[in-house]
């Protein structure tokens, strides 16, 4: 017959969940631990792992070299003196690809930042620019060959500056 029937349904969710992801191997570490947990039920589980990022740590070519901007890129009204840092880093790409060049000291804040601005262009063997990467850097495609990375950060203190004569960029 058709009508109103009243019922009582129990749904139950389960899984394994991992402690940490995305999970990271960091050159010179070693293997990394992941806990998993199962809040509900025992699972038998058969766990694998497919590496499909590469991180790689690449210092630069020669130490930093600080420099002051034109009368441009001062603070309206302060008169204050903007400093650049340039920082140059080269590699040869094996093959093409894409890549996603992270200054951890940097990123990830960008009105809360102690530095005015940092800017990264990349650059392939042929000066072609390649692309920008900025306080929250995406993929960018390089293709086989040398590329030339410049890093520029500005601030009005050298000191702060200095600090970052030896930044390392991963790739």
């Amino acid at each position: 017959s058709v009508g109103t029937t009243q019922m009582t349904v129990r749904i139950r969710f389960h899984g394994v969940k991992p402690s940490n992801d995305p999970v990271q191997i960091l050159a010179g570490q070693g293997g990394a631990l992941v806990r998993l947990s199962s809040e509900l039920t025992d699972h038998l589980i058969s766990p694998s792992a497919k590496l499909s990022k590469w991180k790689t740590p690449l210092r630069p070519k020669a130490a930093g070299v600080i420099t002051p901007l034109g009368e441009r890129d001062v603070i309206p009204g302060t008169n204050k003196i903007i400093y650049q840092l340039i920082l140059t880093y080269e590699f040869t790409q094996e093959e093409a690809g894409s890549l996603t060049p992270r200054a951890p000291a940097l990123q990830g804040v960008l009105y809360e930042s102690a530095f005015e601005s940092q800017l990264m262009m990349l650059f392939n063997g042929d000066k072609k620019c390649l692309g920008f990467a900025d306080a929250y850097p995406s993929e960018i495609k390089v293709p086989k060959g040398q590329v030339v990375i410049r890093l520029q950060v500005r601030h009005d203190d050298v000191a702060m500056l200095e600090k970052l004569k030896d930044t390392t960029l991963w790739l």
